[in-house]
């Protein structure tokens, strides 16, 4: 198994990342997406290009990740390339999508043009030092839908200028990195001038799709499988998706449960899938599209994302394993308001709403996983019993997660359809 540390690009956050994750998981390997300081949810703290760097080591360390691919897109390939220097043997390999790639001494902008620099200042000056956000505009001619384009500008944050115009800073070159560059072929077709000429090298490898600039968006499917191909395990032919019976994604990027797997196989990727609907039917939306309700219901999206990021919590990490409630849910006086987490979403910033929700998702994933570990497959019991001194076993939670998340995924298909339209199960 191989371990996915995913960068998204200039003005993007880890929510760019919502339509190729689920596929790395159902492939069987672990998937990361990492919004970097002062981007998305983590807008407003300061920073320069080594503070991206600093950020991309420290998931690597904090989760303690092993056969790590990182995954650098567009300018994050910058960063993502000098931390690929200082996470030592945990690397397995680096993929720079359609991105930069760092040469010592020389920033982000060092290869742009005299007119592009002038313009990137002109943008320092009117955005107090932020690169400006996507626009319409920009979107164009990279083979995306309007719905993509703006789902990607609606997205989009200002960039920090700083992390543009910072140096690379590289004990050595990267000619012998273990690295696969994936060209974009709308957008020209030669690689980043730097990767052209590592590619002729015996390290470094070039990988294709026709689609633009932002293949997470245009090309989902396409992008998990050249990623899927690229991790470590999938050098011997199969792959982790042959050997566990796991399907392909739909057209929607949701992994299908394996049509001939085991009970734990098919439970666990049934929840995937309608996990994975629930990311689909609050992808791109913003603070008035996450707070819309539909008639005479209070129930809004971002709601429905507050709520089960709680419930994924209260059954894999406090029922199942006997934790302490995560620090989000702590300090909540339950008795006071029973619905708090419905309520409070109003206050939540998108970012942090969809953060919130996909850290307890991981953490539900790992702790599931350490439970079969361990041994006792889905008949093991929970940790916690219930007031009336029953004790559910992982089956029967793994179970209610899927009708929990398939009741309010019936939800959710209104309420998305309230706000912009956009329809499909």
């Amino acid at each position: 198994m191989a371990n996915f540390v995913l960068v998204a690009g200039a003005w993007l956050g880890a929510w760019a990342w919502d339509e190729v994750a689920p596929g790395l998981r159902a492939a069987g390997h672990g998937a990361y997406p990492l919004t970097l300081p002062g981007l998305a949810e983590r807008r407003g703290e300061e920073t320069g290009q080594q503070g991206h760097v600093a950020a991309i080591v420290a998931e690597v360390e904090r989760r303690d990740l092993r056969e790590v691919v990182l995954v650098g897109h567009s300018y994050s390939g910058v960063p993502v390339g000098q931390a690929a220097r200082r996470i030592g043997d945990r690397l397995a390999r680096v993929v720079f999508v359609d991105s930069s790639v760092p040469v010592d001494g020389e920033s982000f902008a060092s290869a742009w043009s005299d007119e592009g620099r002038a313009a990137l200042a002109r943008s320092f000056e009117e955005h107090d030092g932020f690169w400006a956000p996507l626009t319409a505009e920009d979107c164009e001619g990279q083979g995306l839908t309007d719905g993509q384009a703006g789902r990607l500008v609606r997205g989009a944050t200002p960039h920090p200028g700083a992390t543009l115009t910072e140096p690379a800073v590289l004990a050595r070159p990267l000619d012998d990195l273990p690295a696969t560059y994936v060209k974009c072929l709308l957008d020209g077709p030669e690689p980043d001038p730097v990767a052209a000429g590592l590619l002729k090298g015996e390290s470094w490898r070039l990988k294709e799709l026709d689609t633009g600039h932002w293949p997470m968006f245009s090309a989902p499917e396409e992008l998990t499988a050249v990623l899927v191909g690229e991790a470590p395990s999938a050098a011997g032919g199969a792959g982790p998706a042959a050997s566990t019976g796991l399907t392909a994604l739909d057209p929607h990027g949701r992994p299908e449960a394996p049509v001939a797997g085991g009970e734990a196989a098919t439970l666990l990727g049934f929840l995937d899938f309608q996990r994975a609907t629930l990311a689909w039917k609050c992808a791109g939306l913003d603070e008035s599209g996450l707070a819309a309700t539909v008639g005479a219901s209070s129930m809004t999206l971002g709601g429905i994302l507050k709520h089960l990021a709680y419930v994924e919590d209260s059954w894999f990490s406090v029922s199942l394993h006997g934790a302490d409630a995560a620090p989000a849910w702590a300090g909540v006086d339950w008795t006071e308001d029973p619905d708090w987490e419905w309520h409070s979403a109003a206050g939540d910033s998108p970012e942090r709403l969809r953060a919130l929700w996909q850290e307890s998702v991981t953490r539900s994933r790992e702790l599931v996983a350490g439970a079969l570990a361990e041994g006792g497959g889905l008949e093991r019991p929970a940790r916690r019993a219930w007031p009336d001194g029953r004790t559910p076993s992982l089956r029967w939670i793994v179970v209610h997660m899927i009708e929990e998340y398939a009741r309010h995924n019936g939800h959710a298909d209104f309420l998305r359809e309230a706000v912009d339209g956009e329809t499909g199960e």
